[in-house]
């Protein structure tokens, strides 16, 4: 899968033991609430779908990452919008929105973590 192959080689450290698992159809029937990286295909999805997306990203663990392709969180109170990347699919144009949950209460303790995910992003989604 190349998404898998792109992952391993610009997010991952020699030294990881991260498992990647990629689930194919309507993720608001699974909890992925514990997830460290989420991407979704949010292209044409529903209000309804939105609204269930937001409310199982708003469970996410501070400092997680998630991907969303051609649509934003419906809210975006516990999130910081870190990036907006074009992307060209087989398919034509579309705009990435990458998102960073927010710390509790530690933003300062976060600058580091923000320079090294500002550093992959760069490497993954060159502009």
């Amino acid at each position: 899968n190349e998404v898998v192959k792109k992952y391993n080689r610009s997010w991952r450290s020699p030294v990881d033991v991260t498992e990647m698992e990629l689930k194919t159809g309507d993720g608001t029937f699974y909890d992925w609430s514990f997830a460290h990286l989420v991407y979704i295909q949010a292209t044409c999805f529903s209000e309804e779908m939105m609204q269930r997306i937001t409310d199982m990203a708003d469970r996410m663990k501070p400092g997680s990452i998630l991907i969303m392709v051609n649509n934003r969180l419906l809210r975006e109170t516990t999130f910081d919008l870190v990036g907006i990347v074009p992307v060209e699919y087989s398919f034509g144009k579309a705009t990435a929105f990458i998102y960073k949950k927010q710390l509790a209460g530690a933003y300062e303790d976060s600058t580091a973590a923000h320079s090294k995910l500002q550093e992959v992003l760069q490497r993954t989604f060159p502009i």
